[in-house]
């Protein structure tokens, strides 16, 4: 019984969906690939981080899965934002970055979870293309909740 109910928890955890596949944006924008590695950090969270570009929900990234965008030439603000174990509004920012997008690039940032003695640290690591594309390509997808970044 124990082994059922850590497999349901464990499940419910990790990104269930279609493997990867590379995001092909028009030739006049950037994409952008945002992800989280399988890991043990964080598994037994109730609470999916959501990811916000420019203060406007994008995505919800579980353990394993990665979110793509075609964004314009600009600057942008990424951060991630979580609520207290799961309960109430997600209104605690864990990381964020700046940064600037130029048309036809192509950047991978991953979402980090570090847990140390007594403290856990969030981040974003831009990755070289080399070892993003890689990493990224371990993931699922994870579908975007505002159609707004979605070319028209």
């Amino acid at each position: 019984m124990l082994v059922v109910l850590l497999t349901i928890v464990i499940s419910s955890c990790v990104t269930m969906g279609p493997s990867f596949v590379e995001h092909i944006s028009p030739a006049d924008k950037a994409t952008l690939y945002i992800y989280r590695s399988s890991t043990i950090v964080g598994i037994a969270d109730p609470d999916y981080p959501t990811l916000f570009i420019n203060d406007i929900e994008a995505s919800k990234l579980k353990i394993g899965g990665y979110t793509a965008v075609s964004l314009e030439s600009g600057n942008y603000d990424i951060n991630i934002m979580k609520s207290l174990l799961g309960i109430g509004p997600q209104n605690n920012e864990v990381a964020r970055l700046n940064m600037d997008l130029s048309q036809g690039e192509t950047v991978y940032l991953k979402f980090k979870i570090d847990a140390f003695i007594g403290k856990v640290i969030f981040g974003f690591q831009v990755m070289d293309e080399t070892n993003g594309k890689a990493q990224v390509s371990k993931t699922k997808l994870r579908p975007l909740i505002n159609d707004v970044f979605e070319p028209k």
